[in-house]
């Protein structure tokens, strides 16, 4: 469990707190991307003001959303600006990076650096952040592992991840829902040659595997 916890792949969602004093909508953006990712196995990491300001990311972090983020303080976003020539960074909603902690106008020139370097996404409402966040996350290619109902569609009540450890892929999911979901797991598409669940010993059907609530699995496949 200690490997799922730590995979570091993955999303790093910008947490202003600044932001949060002056917008409330940075908040609702910033659940709405959160769900929107664990909820489809893709590894989350929040990205703080301290964090940014220091020009620090997590490990293996591949994509940097920033949802909301109105106001930012200077120093984070010349932290931001150092970080985009490692990471992609995205940013979401209306007035993206427009002001500092005391509500002046960033420096033009500032600003418009770090935006030039940035995927833009379209000003929309907190849920359609998350769903835009979610579509450019796999098109990206960062869910190599898909959890899916068998009977159609994405389960909203299963928290999953899925982490390499070198040899394969572990798989650690958990119903948080009143009712067992029946699911469907690929890797890269196709349904594994192998499944197992390391909790319980049991090789498992590839085609359905049954998820009850709130009894973790962790899974292996190959």
């Amino acid at each position: 469990m200690a490997l799922l916890q730590g995979a570091g792949a993955g999303v790093g969602i910008v947490y202003s707190r600044t932001s949060s004093v002056y917008s409330s909508q940075h908040l609702a953006a910033v659940r709405e991307v959160y769900k929107a990712l664990t909820m489809n196995g893709i590894p989350v990491h929040f990205v703080t003001e301290s964090t940014l300001s220091r020009r620090q990311v997590s490990d293996g972090v591949k994509m940097m959303i920033a949802p909301g983020v109105t106001h930012l303080p200077s120093a984070c976003l010349r932290g931001l600006r150092e970080l985009t020539r490692e990471v992609r960074l995205v940013v979401a909603g209306a007035d993206p990076l427009a002001s500092d902690e005391r509500d002046q106008a960033h420096a033009a020139g500032e600003r418009t650096a770090v935006l030039r370097r940035a995927t833009v996404l379209p000003a929309e409402g907190p849920a359609g952040i998350g769903a835009a966040v979610l579509d450019l996350a796999r098109r990206s290619r960062l869910d190599a592992v898909t959890l899916e109902r068998t009977a159609g569609g994405t389960p909203t009540t299963v928290e999953w991840r899925p982490v390499h450890d070198g040899r394969r892929w572990l798989v650690g999911a958990t119903n948080y829902g009143t009712h067992a979901e029946v699911v469907t797991i690929r890797l890269h598409g196709r349904r594994p040659l192998e499944l197992h669940d390391l909790l319980t010993g049991e090789r498992l059907d590839r085609s359905r595997t049954e998820l009850a609530p709130l009894t973790p699995r962790l899974l292996t496949l190959r």
